[in-house]
């Protein structure tokens, strides 16, 4: 039996990969490619979790993890934003890409613990 959230994320994927064929047969630029890449994800992963976690649904996922994890896809877009079309700096002899790689690092171990901690409250008995 298909679940629900399959067919939201098999819908979410689908439209994601229109986008990314659109782009595609544009012949658009090559910055321009990279952001479909990047907006390829987003749409696929980012918008199924976004109607679930609107909808309130659980299913494998809790609502709060859905929320957390579109919280650390809005920051990994913004880094990834600000690489690409921010200006070229640099940190204590640390280039941009550099310390914007780093803070992508530490959005995804804060992620991380903050599902792990989430997960072990859930499993806890009352």
């Amino acid at each position: 039996m298909v679940s629900r959230e399959n067919t939201v994320y098999g819908t979410a994927v689908v439209g994601a990969f229109a986008l990314l064929v659109v782009i595609a047969v544009a012949s658009p630029p090559d910055w321009l490619a990279g952001v479909g890449l990047v907006g390829y994800y987003a749409v696929g992963v980012g918008a199924g979790h976004l109607y679930l976690a609107r909808r309130s649904e659980t299913g494998d996922l809790a609502v709060g993890s859905h929320w957390r994890f579109l919280a650390a896809l809005g920051c990994w877009l913004t880094l990834g934003a600000f690489g690409l079309f921010g200006p070229e700096w640099q940190l204590r002899g640390l280039e941009t890409d550099t310390v914007l790689t780093v803070a992508g690092l530490g959005v995804l171990i804060v992620y991380w613990l903050l599902e792990a901690h989430d997960g072990y409250l859930t499993s806890r008995p009352s």
